[in-house]
């Protein structure tokens, strides 16, 4: 039997024509993807190595001549968050007609024609995923390590100063990452208010002063706050025009 890159086999190498000298590996040749790595990437007739998914034991890589199996060739790695949209796109070489995955998380689903795994993951956890792509040549497969996380909580990135005159229209958009769903804001100068809806603070403010408010913005991941300064003025009296 033979190991993938364990650089041993104990039957027979199924060469072309050992008798007559030709140490060729045959399709059904053992030897076939189960050298060792080593940094030798000719064979003895100046083949590039590895021709398939690993190095072939002997002095010549097998050449395949008909439809090849499919190497998948995408991250073997990806990662999400619990109510956040997911998307991981299975990618292969050998012209694969059709894809799947097995043992994925709660939430996704695999697009079997285009080989998309996508969807919206409701559980945390790490997953060992099965891949495959499958075309002429046959099925080639891999592991998937998906890693679901809770999300993170939002984090305010509007600017945290504002300013704004006694009797006059004031403005302010609450902006965050993370995905919002809603947003509040406390300690807002008289004749201010916010919209938790859209995180937009308006109003026209009734006093000057210097006022410290504490903005938020709540998401799946929890609650993330920030302090914005707003400073009120008020209109300079007019000055009188002599003549």
């Amino acid at each position: 039997n033979a190991a993938a890159g364990s650089g041993s086999i104990s039957q027979d190498p199924l060469f072309v024509a050992a008798g007559s000298g030709d140490y060729h590996l045959t399709s059904s040749s053992p030897c076939k993807d189960t050298a060792a790595s080593l940094s030798i990437y000719t064979d003895l007739e100046g083949t590039s190595r590895p021709q398939g998914a690993a190095y072939d034991m002997g002095a010549y890589e097998y050449i395949q001549t008909g439809p090849v199996v499919p190497v998948i060739n995408s991250p073997s790695t990806a990662s999400g968050a619990t109510g956040q949209a997911f998307s991981y796109q299975i990618t292969a070489s050998g012209s694969p007609t059709s894809f799947n995955a097995t043992g994925l998380p709660s939430g996704l689903s695999v697009n079997t024609s285009s080989g998309l795994i996508s969807g919206t993951p409701t559980a945390t956890g790490t997953s060992s995923v099965t891949l495959s792509a499958t075309g002429a040549g046959g099925t080639g497969t891999a592991t998937l390590t998906l890693t679901i996380s809770a999300p993170a909580a939002p984090v305010i990135t509007s600017p945290t100063t504002a300013s704004g005159t006694v009797g006059m229209s004031f403005s302010y958009q609450i902006a965050a990452s993370g995905s919002p769903t809603s947003y509040g804001a406390s300690g807002l100068p008289a004749g201010l208010s916010v919209n938790t809806s859209s995180g937009l603070i308006s109003g026209t403010p009734a006093s000057a002063g210097t006022n410290s408010v504490t903005v938020s913005a709540t998401g799946a991941g929890g609650t993330g706050t920030a302090t914005l300064t707003i400073t009120v003025t008020t209109v300079p009296p007019s000055q009188p025009v002599y003549r």
